[in-house]
């Protein structure tokens, strides 16, 4: 804790009273020397000047007082003393128990201005200033004494009668601090003198002469006032400081009147009796509020709360991201919330600070250690309370939290004290009538024990909760575990990710597969209904599910090998819904169990050694690293705290396929998350014996990142494009993109491709205090700024992926870079069959022209849609004129827009778009250079079925938001984030939603668009009354009420477990593949491949077409379920390849 002095002074409410004449009131009569008998007519005139403010620094509230409550007069008294003898008792300013003094005249009680005056202003009668001015006839006289006493009545109630006769008695005057009103504790005093001077005294007696005409006094209060800022500019990165409470302790119970005032003096009661005496101190001197914390810790976060850190939130954030001083100025303002007290003058002592003396030599001077480090109140010489038993001072109560990765990761309540003084060294005289401007200026880790702060680390376990683990499967983060205490020899640090059943599983803390929120700005609620026209209908399936448990989920122990957990025996090579749902989930939970996935034991080292220990391997066939390091250790050389940095991975992308689960967080506007419980060993004195001690971890899977994805430019192209990640925190067709901050540190690099792209900085994602990065490879980005920077492409051809790490590098997020869109390979050499790895056109099919396919001038434009062997294109500005149906909105579309066999544009109805064909056949094509490509080039983009299936396998997909030519910055709008539509030049700034398959080596990469829509199939058979003369379709009852042409990616028209019919129920069936509950309202989108096979839906190696499930990331050969016949076959994309 650092502490710092503004040299800026302030006078608060110091009461100005100034003879002055009727003409001119700065004059001075030069007869003002020459003494004359007679009577005195004097105009006065009392103003308020600025605050005596004491701006101290060292370490939109609710609560306190507003800081001008006290500032009026009510009541004004004008006391004048002959020797040391009352002459006069004189009432100004009335409260209505008595008239004003006959000798009193022309008074007015100005208060309803700005009292105060700025620190440089000397003229006292600045027009900004409220007054109190009257006329006053005095007898002279050679040794008089006057005083003013403010806001105490008119003094004649018979406590003052006799104790206001002598200068002594009404100086001694004692007052009582009322707790239940702070307008009762608005006295003030003053004492005249014949030239202004705000020191004056009363020293030396006045003398009123005949020719006298004017007074002056300066009034002073005998409260004063705190208010009080942060600075945490120099914080350690990842250090979080939730500030709640600031409290004002041990405030005066009386204060004197006229005299200084000392809270104690003259007891000689112990320190825990200080509340207990008539002199004493009150414990409570009030509260302000900044806010209140949620009850659950793990949802204390920089994005729900308010908190002071190094960067972003340097003056804790409760006026916005404004400089520091606007944030003091507002926080310190004169009307701000502020905390009152009687003056307290406790002298001078030892220094305040938490360094500030050499532990050895005892001398002064910092020597990075804390000087008390056991303050006791029943110990002299400690640092109890700074030794200053009946010092006032402020604390500050929060929530302490740090994620650094090394010791320091820590989180808990914290408390921070200072005592109030004139400086923030060695003075601990609070005096009255001043406004004191602290700021608690945070250092380092911010939680160095001593009186000053209160911060335990009992034994036990410590880490950073929550945690965020990337949206991506097959990703990896560490989390530290610190371990405070012995831990006993020969066991292990145990973690258990908690499952259903165990002790701490709660549904609504545990999400599993499902999505999760818990009510917070970070994290809303999920949802509860989807829509207007199903009420009933929940956003996820909320029922009982099959074999429910975490090996559903996302979170891994080990190390994930794969990228796909393979069917059960005997169904491997067949497309994913011919597996027995529950065959497909005891295959996932048994693979769950046989690799301990949810649970594993870490070595804790030798406890000999300091040195960093490895144990595990990160190779592709280990189980992953972990290290451990002994930080600290006991005088007898024991271990008493070691430090644990433990991998945390996300699962494979598809948790047998057919369950629709999946390693990667399906939901674009929700996070998922679980728990993880870390059990030591530790010794305990006080049963004196090791017993287990347990950590729960939340670890948060985020949001799913949609955009941008990728970002693909013309060959030569030198337009860069302003990346700004954003993410959708609501699901809903009109819900925009936000950009969102990063809590921690964060990055973006250029990880593959070298020379297509370089990376520049910006303001808004590297804070002013970076240097501007321009043209590099990597950039850093500031902790709590939002993931912004520039991609500059540099015109050569070729691809790139440009990795951001975020949240203190935790997750991850691609983004796919290309240049030149010349056909590609994403796979180099030959395939099993000793032929070339296709080479994918970067475009769809836009329409034929007798027989020729005429593709897009854009990859980002989804072309048309083509039912099977059919040469008519059903445009994409069929998207707009019969939309994907929302809720139960079914419609009959009308006639379509095409492009005719020949390259005409035509309007026809659905059926006369179907092509003609009634067996095995291939779609021939007559460009020279180009076919359609065939189900075995869809395969080379899949590990299963390849050679491997298992991390090494270079070809990996991402789902996103991909922009192109003419755009230079991403779009919030989701209609103009999805909405590219065809131009003349192929430039837009709108994007595409679509999947990116790509060479995870080289960086090669294709996209294959989904349409404005999000979907890119027109289905071409349903059963739209419901009737049992089903069309073919996979499912042998009316789940399909679409009409032939809907556009809709799923087969099934409505809710998983919609509808019960003909003794069979798909609510039999949901509780096994919850993930495709509402399938039928997500994206995606099916391509046709080259040939048709009679025997395709029972050879899954003879799909004639390929499906792509945005939402599951599903990715495999759809059989013939997009084409069973001519008649009822669908409209699909087409992609070409080079012959």
């Amino acid at each position: 804790m650092k502490s710092r002095h503004f040299n800026t002074y302030y006078i608060w409410l110091l009461l100005l009273l100034s003879g002055v004449t009727a003409s001119c009131i700065d004059d001075f009569d030069r007869r003002a020397d020459v003494y004359v008998e007679g009577t005195a007519d004097i105009a006065v005139e009392l103003s308020y000047e600025a605050e005596s403010s004491r701006s101290l620094n060292s370490r939109a509230y609710e609560g306190g007082e507003a800081g001008d409550r006290i500032k009026n007069i009510s009541s004004l008294v004008m006391l004048v003393y002959k020797g040391d003898n009352l002459y006069g008792r004189y009432v100004v300013v009335s409260d209505g128990s008595e008239p004003v003094h006959s000798d009193i005249s022309e008074v007015r009680n100005l208060n309803d201005q700005d009292n105060r005056l700025d620190p440089d202003e000397s003229n006292l009668t600045d027009s900004r200033t409220g007054k109190v001015t009257f006329k006053l006839k005095l007898e002279s006289g050679k040794d008089y004494h006057i005083y003013a006493v403010a806001n105490m009545g008119t003094l004649r109630e018979d406590e003052y009668q006799t104790v206001i006769q002598t200068r002594d008695g009404l100086k001694s005057i004692s007052r009582s601090w009322d707790v239940t009103s702070l307008a009762n504790n608005s006295e003030m005093f003053g004492i005249f003198s014949l030239s202004p001077d705000r020191e004056a005294s009363d020293s030396s007696p006045l003398v009123i002469s005949a020719t006298t005409t004017q007074l002056h006094c300066w009034v002073r209060r005998l409260a004063s006032k705190v208010t009080v800022a942060f600075d945490g500019s120099e914080l350690y990165n990842d250090v979080q400081v939730y500030v709640t409470d600031i409290y004002l302790k041990d405030i005066p119970k009386t204060c004197l009147l006229g005299k200084s005032n000392t809270a104690g003096e003259g007891s000689e009661v112990s320190a825990d009796k200080r509340h207990d005496i008539p002199n004493g101190v009150y414990e409570d001197g009030g509260r302000i509020t900044v806010q209140k914390l949620p009850d659950d810790p793990n949802s204390i976060i920089p994005e729900n709360c308010l908190h002071v850190c190094n960067d972003a939130h340097s003056f804790l954030g409760a006026y916005g991201n404004s400089d520091q001083n606007d944030v003091i100025d507002a926080t310190h303002a004169n009307t701000a919330p502020s905390l009152f007290f009687y003056e307290n003058m406790q002298g001078t002592g030892k220094s305040k600070q938490q360094d500030a003396i050499n532990n050895d030599t005892k001398e002064p001077g910092s020597d990075n250690k804390i000087d008390f480090p056991n303050p006791d109140i029943d110990t002299e010489g400690s640092g109890w309370k700074d030794e200053k038993p009946f010092g006032t001072y402020v604390e500050v109560k929060g929530y302490y939290r740090c994620t650094t990765a090394d010791g320091h990761v820590s989180s808990g309540p914290i408390t921070y004290r200072f005592m109030l003084g004139q400086n923030v060294t060695t003075d601990y005289n609070a005096t009255r009538n001043t406004h004191y401007q602290l700021t608690l200026a945070f250092k380092g880790y911010g939680n160095d024990a001593d009186w000053h702060i209160e911060y335990q680390e009992k034994r036990g376990l410590y880490a950073t909760s929550p945690q965020y683990i990337s949206y991506l499967y097959n990703k990896k983060m560490v989390t530290t575990i610190k371990v405070v205490g012995r831990i006993e020899p020969g066991t292990k640090l145990k973690a258990h990710i908690i499952d259903v059943g165990d002790t701490e599983y709660n549904p609504d803390s545990i999400s599993l597969w499902r999505p999760w929120g818990d009510g917070s700005k970070a994290f809303p609620k999920v949802k509860g209904t989807m829509s207007a026209e199903w009420p009933s209908i929940k956003y996820y399936y909320e029922n009982v599910v099959y074999g429910d448990g975490r090996h559903q989920a996302f979170l891994s122990l080990q190390q994930t090998r794969l990228t796909q957990i393979p069917p059960p025996d005997g169904y491997e090579g067949q497309p994913s819904w011919n597996v027995p749902f529950a065959s497909a989930l005891k295959k996932s939970q048994d693979y769950y169990k046989e690799h301990s996935i949810g649970d594993r034991e870490y070595e804790i080292g030798n406890d000999s050694s300091d040195d960093l220990q490895e144990f595990g391997s990160n190779t592709t066939d280990g189980n992953g690293q972990h290290t451990v390091i002994v930080s600290k250790r006991n005088l007898r050389g024991e271990p008493t705290e070691r430090i644990f940095k433990i991998p945390l991975y996300t699962r494979a992308k598809e948790l047998v396929t057919r369950t629709g689960f999946s390693g990667n967080n399906p939901y674009y506007s929700y996070p998922r998350k679980q728990k993880v419980r870390f059990t030591a060993s530790i010794w305990k004195d006080e049963i004196n014996a090791y017993a287990d001690t347990t950590f729960i971890l939340d670890i948060i899977q985020v949001r799913r990142i949609l955009n941008p994805n990728g970002v693909w430019r013309k060959s030569g192209s030198t337009e860069d494009f302003h990346v700004t990640l954003l993410r959708l925190t609501e699901d809903k067709d009109d819900s925009d993109f936000s950009s969102f901050n990063s809590e921690g540190a964060w990055s973006a690099e250029v990880i593959a491709g070298n020379g297509v792209v370089t990376l520049s900085s910006t303001r808004e994602g590297s804070g002013d205090d970076t240097a501007p990065q321009v043209h590099v490879k990597r950039i850093q980005g500031a902790t709590e700024k939002p993931i912004d920077f520039k991609i500059n492409f540099t015109g050569a051809d070729g691809c790139a992926i440009v990795r951001v790490r975020y949240h203190n590098y935790t997750c991850e997020h691609d983004i796919f870079c290309r240049e030149g869109y010349d056909p590609i390979a994403l796979r180099e050499g030959n395939d099993k069959n000793g032929e070339p790895y296709a080479k994918w056109s970067s475009f769809n099919v836009d329409h034929f022209e007798n027989g020729k396919a005429i593709m897009t001038n854009s990859p980002l434009d989804e072309g048309s849609l083509f039912r099977r062997k059919s040469n008519i294109a059903i445009t994409s500005a069929n998207n707009a004129k019969y939309p994907r149906p929302r809720g139960d909105n079914r419609y009959a579309p009308g006639n379509f827009d095409v492009i005719d066999a020949s390259g005409k544009a035509t309007t026809m109805s659905w059926d006369q778009t179907k092509g003609d064909w009634t067996s095995d056949h291939t779609w021939d094509i007559t460009n020279t250079d180009y076919q359609i490509a065939t189900i075995e080039d869809y395969f080379q983009l899949m590990s299963e079925g390849n050679e491997t299936n298992d991390l090494s396998f270079p070809i990996s997909k991402a789902y996103g938001i991909v922009y192109g030519d003419g755009a230079r910055e991403v779009k919030t709008k989701r209609s103009d984030a999805y909405g590219y539509l065809k131009t003349a030049d192929g430039k837009s700034e709108k994007g595409m939603i679509g999947v990116i398959v790509y060479n995870n080596q080289t960086a090669a990469q294709i996209f294959f668009p989904l349409g404005t829509e999000g979907v890119g199939r027109r289905k071409g058979s349903g059963t739209p009354d419901g009737a049992a003369n089903w069309q073919g379709k996979w499912d042998p009852n009316p789940a399909n009420r679409d009409y032939p042409g809907t556009l809709r990616y799923s087969s099934r028209s409505a809710y998983y477990g919609f509808r019960t019919t003909a003794g069979f129920s798909d609510v039999d069936n949901v509780k096994y593949q919850p993930m495709f509950y509402d399938l039928y309202r997500r994206p995606g989108a099916v391509y046709w491949a080259y040939q048709w096979y009679s025997d395709g839906n029972t050879g899954f190696n003879h799909s004639s077409a390929f499906d792509m499930n945005f939402f599951t990331m599903g990715f495999e050969g759809f059989q013939n379920g997009a084409a069973a016949k001519a008649e009822t076959s669908d409209a699909c994309f087409i992609r070409l390849v080079k012959k």
